[in-house]
């Protein structure tokens, strides 16, 4: 079997692995350890830049997880289930990617359906808008 490298460049490395499958387990899974899972206890608070909500891990009941990044690198919030208060939230202030987001947490609000809702309280900066500016001639 012969393999061909299309755009090869000379001095870069080149991976080819039979099982491609376990090559993107490993690339997932070192993406993953990059991500620090924030645990917050009342009264602290986390800022940074909005990445995202990553969806479907499997762990925990919905929502999945808030992704923000500031100096000390990029976080994940379990967001809780639909209905939650800051799966609400969030969902009314429409994040961007790019977006400042701040998030205080002030502890757990009584359960409900055997779910604990966790109480934030969140502030955020939407990005400025643009605008395109159309001059027509008279």
């Amino acid at each position: 079997m012969k393999t061909m490298v299309k755009n090869y460049k000379p001095g870069a490395s080149v991976v080819i692995t039979k099982d491609i499958n376990k090559r993107l387990l490993d690339l997932k899974s070192r993406a993953s350890s990059l991500v620090t899972l924030w645990e917050p206890t009342p009264g602290e608070s986390l800022s940074g830049v909005y990445l995202g909500i990553r969806k479907n891990l499997g762990e925990k009941i919905g929502g999945g997880q808030l992704l923000l990044k500031n100096s000390k690198g990029m976080f994940a919030i379990w967001v809780g289930p639909v209905g939650t208060d800051l799966e609400v939230d969030l969902k009314e202030a429409a994040l961007e990617e790019g977006e400042l987001i701040s998030l205080s947490y002030l502890g757990i609000k009584p359960q409900r359906k055997d779910i604990p809702n966790q109480m934030f309280d969140m502030m955020y900066r939407p990005s400025e808008p643009s605008y395109e500016l159309t001059i027509e001639n008279p």
